[in-house]
């Protein structure tokens, strides 16, 4: 019974509670002690190291993100971009057409217009030519009308003398 009482002596609130935080402590500094004697030597530097490369990469993470974001904002205002020129560029091809069209109507107006201007140099050439035969022809008639001219003085003078020889034998044969 002695024993029995001193278990339950032993077992009064104040001391279980001492027992149980002596008992706590020294299964804490065991534990301490058990981890020291079982520690790789340099992991707890390995593992600050490896802490503030999770940290380092933490930073990079985040300025990556904001990268991505002014990215995305760029890639936003180049595809906007790219739908403003792809109009201008249909806008282009368009009027590249209509150029296209009157660019070959031009180029058949210019065929047309070189047929013309050789059908005009050929007609040209042989009027020229005609002008060149009208201009001697002219410059012979007019020879021939100087002649004539002088001719029709001739007679004249001619026609005179015999009007007036003619008067004078008229007048004679009356007396």
């Amino acid at each position: 019974t002695r024993s029995g009482g001193l278990i339950a002596s032993l077992l009064t609130p104040n001391r279980s509670m001492a027992i149980g935080v002596f008992g706590l402590i020294m299964t804490g500094a065991f534990f301490v002690m058990l981890s020291q004697w079982f520690e790789i030597p340099g992991l707890n530097d390995q593992i600050e190291d490896l802490e503030d490369q999770v940290d380092r990469l933490e930073e990079e993470v985040n300025n990556l993100e904001e990268q991505n974001d002014r990215f995305e904002d760029l890639n936003d205002q180049l595809n906007s971009s790219v739908a403003e020129l792809e109009e201008q560029n249909e806008m282009l091809n368009a009027s590249n057409a209509l150029f296209k069209d009157l660019n070959d109507e031009l180029n058949t107006s210019v065929t047309e217009l070189e047929t013309q201007n050789q059908l005009f140099n050929e007609s040209n050439a042989f009027f020229k030519k005609l002008n060149e035969e009208l201009e001697e022809l002219n410059t012979n008639l007019t020879l021939q009308v100087t002649e004539l001219e002088s001719t029709v003085a001739n007679l004249t003078e001619t026609n005179q003398a015999l009007s007036d020889n003619i008067a004078q034998l008229n007048g004679q044969v009356e007396e």
